[in-house]
């Protein structure tokens, strides 16, 4: 799957599941603020897009076998990297 869209929560208690049965390539926009939440739960992810995480939450987990998972509270991240 590629976005190339924006995916967005804006509210408190609010969680949105990206759960795509194989990869995500984002070149779009995943952006939580207002307390909301994206979780996002692919096989493999890659990011040529934004990531942002103004007073909410994105949660990246990869489920892959060398995945490595990333989550940004409070944070904007134009490239998305998490530590092996």
């Amino acid at each position: 799957l590629t976005t190339q869209a924006l995916i967005q929560v804006l509210n408190a208690n609010t969680t949105t599941i990206v759960n795509p049965s194989n990869n995500l390539a984002n070149a779009g926009t995943l952006t939580a603020s207002g307390g909301g939440t994206i979780s996002v739960t692919p096989g493999t992810f890659t990011n040529s897009g934004t990531v942002s995480a103004v007073g909410g939450t994105v949660s990246i987990a990869p489920i892959g076998a060398d995945s490595h998972s990333a989550s940004f509270m409070g944070a904007e991240a134009d490239s998305v990297e998490a530590p092996c």
